[in-house]
């Protein structure tokens, strides 16, 4: 059986599959999220796949405190073992809910309050420091922000923290030849973080080598290190040739430079520990080609541990 339902305006899906009571459980689920691609072919998926459609299904949904209640009503069909593939924000999650002698099963960690829709108030404070030569594209300085954001303030049970750091330094090396480092993370602590505000790489922030590999967690590390070297310097253009625009729209600086860059990045639930061997780690080479004052545009080839190769096109410096 599939059934999916849209609920708490948060872009989230649920995905329901039971397995009949004659269906054995082969594989280790254990009764927490694990994350699954809906495209995957590999278990546990693949798995989930395979069990015998249960049809006319109805489910009723209940909010409470640190999740939902779920009554899955199956008639007169039996069923021993009950999962969910829960879709929110693009990453797919799935959860084991085991078995009910009652039909109800619990989801801890949808929504942080225990109404159907979270309504709090936050407060976000931020800082910046700032010394790059040229934002669009920096070569000397140094940005060093910080973000932290309370949300909820206690107000409907809704009370946890957002910290987000990030460090990132440009320099000339030697001649024409730049680098630049970056190190960032985010990181969530509460008494209950709802699945919306976890930290996600994949998205927003990605490794290069793993640039569609997502991951979740409470928390997120990601480094990154960056060479630089101009193939074609400061060209200016001008298409004053180009009727009825006034001149400024119609003239800017060009330049070609190449790169080889290495990232590293990894998420983090609370209580796990930080392994090397955890980290995912990518490293390539590249293009920039800029069009000053306007923006530029980047063309890479990524490389992950394993030797797999992604081509990536962006708009912007990668940090």
């Amino acid at each position: 059986m599939k059934n999916t339902l849209y609920f708490l305006a948060l872009s989230v899906s649920l995905i329901f599959t039971a397995c009949s009571s004659n269906e054995q459980d082969a594989l280790p689920f254990a009764p927490q999220f694990e994350k699954v691609t809906v495209n995957d072919v590999n278990l546990p998926y693949a798995y989930l796949q395979s069990f015998e459609e249960v049809k006319d299904v109805k489910i009723n949904i209940y909010p409470e405190k640190d999740g939902v209640t779920l009554v899955i009503n199956t008639g007169s069909q039996k069923v021993s073992h009950m999962y969910a593939v829960i879709e929110q924000q693009g990453a797919p999650m799935m959860v084991f809910l085991g078995s009910s002698d009652d039909q109800k099963y619990f989801i801890k960690g949808i929504n942080a309050s225990d109404k159907r829709i979270d309504k709090s108030f936050s407060l976000g404070l931020s800082y910046n420091y700032d010394t790059r030569d040229l934002i669009q594209f920096p070569r000397e300085g140094i940005l060093f922000s910080y973000y932290m954001q309370f949300k909820g303030l206690g107000i409907n049970n809704v009370d946890y923290r957002i910290f987000i750091i990030d460090l990132r330094e440009y320099q000339r090396l030697v001649g024409d030849l730049g680098g630049k480092i970056r190190l960032t993370t985010r990181q969530t602590t509460g008494r209950l973080i709802p699945f919306y505000d976890y930290s996600y790489l994949g998205y927003e922030e990605a490794v290069r080598g793993h640039f569609s590999t997502e991951r979740e967690g409470n928390n997120y590390y990601i480094g990154s290190v960056e060479l630089n070297h101009p193939i074609i310097k400061d060209i200016n253009i001008s298409l004053d040739f180009v009727p009825l625009l006034p001149r400024e729209l119609v003239t800017f600086r060009m330049a070609l430079y190449a790169q080889l860059f290495a990232d590293m990045g990894t998420t983090q639930f609370r209580g796990e520990p930080i392994r090397i061997k955890d980290f995912d780690k990518g490293y390539g080479i590249g293009l920039s080609l800029l069009l000053l004052p306007y923006n530029l545009a980047r063309f890479e080839l990524a490389f992950d541990e394993y030797g797999n190769t992604e081509f990536i096109l962006g708009l912007g410096t990668s940090f």
